[in-house]
């Protein structure tokens, strides 16, 4: 039975890597948390008329 390899230890695709997960794991966290919702309707609403003049 293996034990999956603690993240910190993972190594990097590329040195570019952990500074866009931690750029893009807030947005992405908050999109998930919005889509799985069942108020995406009403958000979409919202944000409609948020966006009209």
């Amino acid at each position: 039975m293996r034990q999956p390899r603690p993240a910190l230890l993972r190594p990097a695709a590329s040195p570019v890597m952990p500074d866009r997960r931690l750029l893009y794991s807030p947005f992405l966290y908050f999109r998930r948390r919005i889509l799985h919702s069942r108020h995406y309707a009403d958000l979409l609403r919202v944000a409609g008329a948020l966006c009209r003049p």
